[in-house]
């Protein structure tokens, strides 16, 4: 099938892509949620926070589960409800990591610049997992690398990485293929640096 074979040359694209830079953003992030594993372990400091709306907030809702999986305490948070009381939630030692593909989604824009506003909230560390399709297309304010301490933009739309983004043209298929990628690749670095074994999975799934 062509969506299949599609499917295929997105993940071989952005397998290639690679390069320092895109390792070290991989790291960067995978660091931040590893490091409030390694805090629960010690003395419960801080929780990791997963944001997103749509297909990507579906993507960001299976990270949050994964790392939780992985002995991280995460949470998710659709975009659209941060302005409606789940700003309570955030505390200053929390990190939030926000998936967005165009990167300029209203609701992710307007959480980010909601939680940018609060003095108690400063510490608060986000983490942005966005394309570059718009990157450079909007106003300063208006994406969420304005609000981010951390950055993971995967390239998009070229000849190479997700050329055909819908089946017929209607319903985002490599996108969510690329995400989910660099997920995985989240989770596999949560895993090297925080030397968890099968026997530590084993104890957060009993059944």
């Amino acid at each position: 099938m062509e969506a299949l074979l599609q499917s295929s040359r997105t993940l071989a694209a952005i397998a290639k892509i690679g390069g320092a830079q895109f390792d070290h953003a991989v790291r960067a992030v995978a660091s931040r949620a590893a490091l409030h594993g390694r805090s629960a372990a010690c003395n419960g400091a801080g929780s990791l926070h997963v944001t997103g709306i749509g297909k990507s907030g579906v993507v960001g809702q299976r990270l949050a589960a994964s790392l939780r999986s992985l002995s991280v305490p995460s949470y998710f948070t659709p975009a659209s409800d941060w302005q409606h009381g789940c700003l309570g939630s955030l505390r200053e030692d929390d990190s939030l990591v926000v998936v967005s593909h165009s990167g300029t989604t209203a609701e992710c824009v307007n959480a980010l610049a909601t939680i940018r506003r609060q003095p108690r909230l400063d510490g608060v560390i986000i983490a942005g997992i966005f394309s570059t399709l718009k990157r450079n297309e909007v106003k300063a304010g208006l994406h969420i690398e304005s609000y981010c301490n951390l950055i993971l933009p995967y390239p998009f739309g070229d000849n190479e990485v997700g050329a055909a983004d819908t089946l017929g043209g209607r319903c985002p298929t490599n996108s969510i293929l690329v995400q989910e990628a660099l997920v995985n690749a989240i989770l596999e670095q949560v895993i090297r640096i925080n030397s968890f074994e099968e026997e530590d999975f084993l104890l957060n799934h009993p059944a």
